[in-house]
This record gives C-alpha cells, structure tokens and sequence, in this order.
C-alpha cells in the first residue's frame, strides 16, 4: 500500500511538472503577438527601404513608370512572395492604389501600407466585406435609375437607356 501510494504521488508530480514544463515551452499570446508586431516593423522598414531605392527622382513617390519597371524585377517578386502578396496584374493593382490616392504617383508610406495589408490570404470577413460593398453600392445605383425614370416620365428628353436592362442611364438636361 506504501509502495502504490509512493508510485501515485510520483506520477502526480511528474504530471505537474510536465504541464508546467509545457506551459513555460509554449509562448503566451502576448509574447507571439509582440513578436509577429516586430516581424512587421521590421518589413514595413525593409519595405520602404526599397520602395525609397525605387523612387528614381526621390520624391516620395512612386510613378506609374516607376512601379511598372520595378514590378517585373525578381527581387521585388521575391519580396512580395515573402510577404505573401500575389499581383497579378501590376497595371490595375497600382491604379487601385493611386486612384484611393486621388492622384498618378504614390506615396510610399501608402503604397508599403496597402502592401502591408494585402499580406497573406483573404480571409471569410474580407470577402464578405466586399460583397456587401458591392451590394450597397448596386442598392444605391438601382435607386438613382429608379429615380431617373421617374424624372424622364415626367418630362420626356433626350435620354440613354441600358441596352442590357433597359432603365435610363443618362438624361440631357434642358
């Protein structure tokens, strides 16, 4: 009876330190969330580093002619594969960037953000995310043809109507 009680005080404590063992093995989140927020830092500096390589006339920016020279080069590729951001088409992906810039060049603190965000795979939210946008955006274009129907019933002008659905699109204005 002594002996079973010896072996099962063992094992208890074995248990403990094991677990404890794991614990201490294992980082808490908040050591893995610092360190994934350091891998970023380091990144986004190394990011801009050679976003600033690029800007040919150094001013902050970056061109179209800039971007297109620079996006077939296989150290920006690898770069990006690193990063886990895949362009396909470099012409529409810097036209998205300049255009929510409101402007031809960009800036490159801009352009290593959206970087940035692009990073990785597009998760269930994201895609959500723009269906939703697109939804709102069809409510609201729907609701101005509608509106623009109503407005040509009432005063018949020269208009331009969907071939497709067949609802006024534009109305010269008298």
């Amino acid at each position: 009876a002594i002996g079973f009680t010896q072996v099962a005080l063992m094992n208890i404590l074995t248990g403990i330190f094991v677990e404890s063992a794991m614990k201490l093995a294992t980082p808490d989140r908040h050591a893995q969330m610092l360190q994934q927020r350091r891998a970023d830092a380091k990144l986004v500096t190394e990011l801009l580093n050679f976003l600033k390589r690029l800007d040919e006339d150094g001013s902050g920016t970056i061109t179209w002619r800039e971007f297109s020279k620079v996006a077939k080069d296989p150290e920006v590729k690898s770069l990006l594969d690193v990063m886990g951001v895949e362009i396909r088409d470099t012409k529409i992906f810097f036209e998205m960037v300049s255009r929510s810039c409101k402007t031809d060049n960009v800036d490159i603190h801009i352009l290593a953000d959206v970087l940035m965000r692009m990073k990785g795979d597009a998760t269930s939210f994201d895609v959500h995310s723009v269906a939703y946008r697109t939804h709102v955006l069809s409510e609201r274009i729907e609701a101005m043809i509608t509106m623009m129907n109503n407005k040509q019933q009432s005063s018949p002008s020269p208009a331009l109507v969907c071939c497709e659905c067949g609802k006024l699109v534009w109305r010269a204005a008298l």
